[in-house]
């Protein structure tokens, strides 16, 4: 029996309303994974036929989202910033929160020319620095993790972006192996509450790596690890742009005050929140 587009999108978007917000984008999401297609060709398509495999694939593709896995890790890549950036449950997933930190960078660093060295503290997929590295044609990036997985995740995204040459990668716990000092220090470290983990979503707490979320007893040990190293890594007239999660703002302006960093401001995120914190030494 022939199945249509138009068909599958009410199949799979009955199976997964009550675990998506979005669930017929969810499904055109998975058919154009499956099909290699446009959403454009979806919608004008939609009374195209397709096979019985393709129909089995894309279904099978829906059951896991029914089970909570979220489309970026079973497609296999997740948009930040306009770009396409591959992702896995080795990495958290990209998201939109994240983007402030690019655009506090970028307001603090106008001079899209200028040459710059980066560093991302817990590197991930590369999403930031990555996205860093193509707004500043100039600038070269270092990105280090404790997570191999991260590691070779950040360099095939690199490597999509013909950027590899401009990041270097390295395995460190923060700044345990860095011996550089750099212009522009970024960092969105885990910052949940252990006991907090067990109550997000299934599709963080489960397809998120726990090494990505766990900030410690208040969410804060990442901070306190950051801060303690991380004037000794500023370049004079530096800055260090950290991304928190919700209501953390007065904590860590503390923590980065008692190891001699002053907070220049806190930008919010789309929803108000304050979400990334700009510092640079009191005597810079």
């Amino acid at each position: 029996m022939s199945t249509t587009i138009v068909q599958v999108m009410r199949d799979g978007s009955v199976l997964i309303q009550g675990t998506s917000a979005t669930p017929r984008l969810d499904v055109r999401l998975l058919i154009q994974h499956v099909l290699k297609c446009t959403p454009e060709f979806c919608i004008t398509h939609e009374s195209d036929t397709i096979t019985d495999t393709q129909y089995q694939h894309i279904m099978q593709l829906v059951q896991s989202r029914q089970r909570g896995k979220p489309i970026s890790k079973i497609i296999g890549h997740k948009e930040f910033y306009s770009h396409q950036f591959k992702t896995s449950i080795d990495v958290l997933d990209p998201r939109p929160d994240s983007e402030i930190l690019i655009d506090a960078v970028q307001k603090y660093y106008p001079d899209k020319l200028r040459s710059l060295d980066i560093i991302e503290l817990g590197v991930g997929s590369g999403c930031l620095i990555l996205t860093l590295l193509n707004h500043y044609a100039h600038a070269h990036g270092f990105g280090c993790d404790i997570s191999d997985a991260a590691l070779k995740m950040t360099s095939c995204n690199a490597i999509a972006y013909n950027l590899e040459s401009r990041l270097s990668i390295m395995h460190s716990h923060w700044f345990d192996t860095i011996e550089h000092q750099f212009d522009i220090i970024i960092s969105n470290p885990p910052y949940i509450k252990t006991a907090d983990i067990d109550y997000l979503s299934i599709d963080v707490k489960d397809y998120d790596p726990r090494i990505a979320l766990d900030g410690g007893q208040d969410g804060l040990d990442c901070y306190r690890a950051i801060a303690a190293q991380v004037k000794a890594h500023l370049k004079p007239h530096g800055h260090v742009f950290l991304e928190i999660g919700s209501g953390q703002h007065d904590d860590v302006s503390r923590i980065m005050q008692e190891n001699q960093l002053m907070t220049l401001e806190w930008l919010a995120d789309l929803s108000g929140i304050k979400r990334c914190g700009v510092f640079k030494a009191v005597d810079s």
